[in-house]
């Protein structure tokens, strides 16, 4: 079963992360982030039922998303980015799978 769905359109690159559902996985995930890929959290947003935390690594930005109907997402918002995030959904199609 796939766990890890990535989509582009418009230049923009979407990894839906299926697994990590609620907002404590998204903290979960902010952290794997920062430990397994030395990303750092430039801002966070918060609100009732969504946040963003917008993340750089190596001049590249992305964001995690969640929202509590969608569930949590990674999104490029540079075009270099996409490289990083497929990187990234590999490897948490990996640790899923096991």
């Amino acid at each position: 079963m796939k766990n890890i769905f990535i989509t582009e359109k418009d230049g923009v690159l979407t990894v839906d992360i299926n697994p990590v559902t609620n907002e404590d996985g998204f903290n979960s995930l902010c952290q794997y982030l920062k430990n397994e890929f030395d990303a750092e959290e430039i801002k966070r947003l918060e609100g009732p039922g969504d946040s963003i935390g917008y993340f750089m690594r190596n001049g590249e930005s992305f964001k995690l998303i969640y929202d509590d109907f969608f569930g949590n997402s990674l999104e490029s918002t540079t075009k270099g980015g996409h490289v990083l995030l497929r990187e990234i959904a590999e490897d948490l199609e990996k640790r899923f799978s096991d």
